[in-house]
């Protein structure tokens, strides 16, 4: 799965970041929510932390968006997002926060649904569709 996963950040950073897409059947939403309000996902492991780093750097040196009080030398963002795990595991929905920067939300978009591709979003089975929660932070000071 690391590997899948640095392949991926690697293929999403090659591109310019106003052309990063999610192509698949996973409904993708951008929103707020009360991020609390739902259970926890473990932390997925193997994520390729430098290459998402510097696809965000990428995505402020280019002035793609503003984030307030962020620049391409010195930033913390964390993107939280929220997925829906059918019971039989199959992830249908993602929202990630409305971060007001398109290329941003869709990186993450685009992380999640590979994570959930390689079943590393699992949850716990049941009856019914549940919600998780998890973010991802992107630090650079330089």
């Amino acid at each position: 799965m690391t590997n899948l996963l640095i392949a991926l950040a690697v293929l999403l950073a090659s591109q310019s970041p106003t052309r990063a897409t999610v192509t698949t059947d996973v409904q993708i939403d951008v929103g707020n929510a009360d991020w609390n309000g739902y259970r926890r996902l473990p932390e997925p492991r193997g994520l390729p932390i430098p290459v998402m780093v510097s696809y965000v750097e990428t995505i402020l040196r280019e002035r793609q968006c503003e984030i307030e009080g962020q620049t391409a030398r010195h930033f913390e963002i964390r993107v939280p997002w929220i997925v829906q795990v059918q019971p039989d595991g199959r992830v249908s929905r993602i929202v990630v926060a409305d971060m007001d920067c398109r290329p941003l939300e869709a990186y993450v978009a685009n992380l999640v649904v590979a994570l959930a591709q390689q079943g590393a979003l699992r949850a716990r089975p049941g009856a019914e569709p549940l919600w998780y929660r998890s973010d991802f932070s992107f630090y650079f000071v330089s």
